[in-house]
């Protein structure tokens, strides 16, 4: 990310050409999971978001993190379950975005690994549950 006084943004478009159409339309559940840090050990916050897209790149439906606070020299896990998504699905957006508390200038902002976006069979969805509640954010 390239600024410290805004929000540094990024985003990976996610193709799903080799899936059949019959599959992608039962709206099958996805794990989604990103790691994120401060860089520096400078208070900064850190919100992802996953968009669902139709064949005409519409949104189907969205998932946002809210702003989550980075902890000192700490790596943290976001992990979700995205499902009960409507049918249609066709391509995914994955954001990410990040923003130092205290600096105006310089690279401050947080850091991120190991994106990593998967369908799960049904039956092992309960396995992937245990994320804490999370908040809302208006705009990413």
């Amino acid at each position: 990310m390239a600024t410290s006084w805004h929000w540094g943004k990024v985003q990976q478009y996610v193709g799903l050409q080799t899936f059949s159409n019959k599959f992608l339309n039962c709206s099958p559940p996805m794990m989604f999971s990103i790691w994120y840090a401060d860089r520096k050990g400078d208070p900064s916050v850190f919100k992802c978001q996953v968009v669902i897209r139709d064949e005409l790149k519409n949104v189907i439906f969205s998932w946002e993190s809210g702003e989550l606070e980075t902890t000192e020299n700490k790596w943290k896990l976001v992990k979700h379950i995205v499902q009960k998504y409507p049918p249609g699905l066709r391509s995914i957006v994955v954001k990410a975005a990040g923003m130092s508390i205290n600096h105006s200038s310089g690279f401050h902002r947080p850091k991120f690994t190991s994106v990593k976006l998967q369908f799960v069979p049904l039956n092992e969805v309960p396995l992937c549950i245990d994320e804490p509640a999370c908040k809302k954010f208006s705009h990413f």
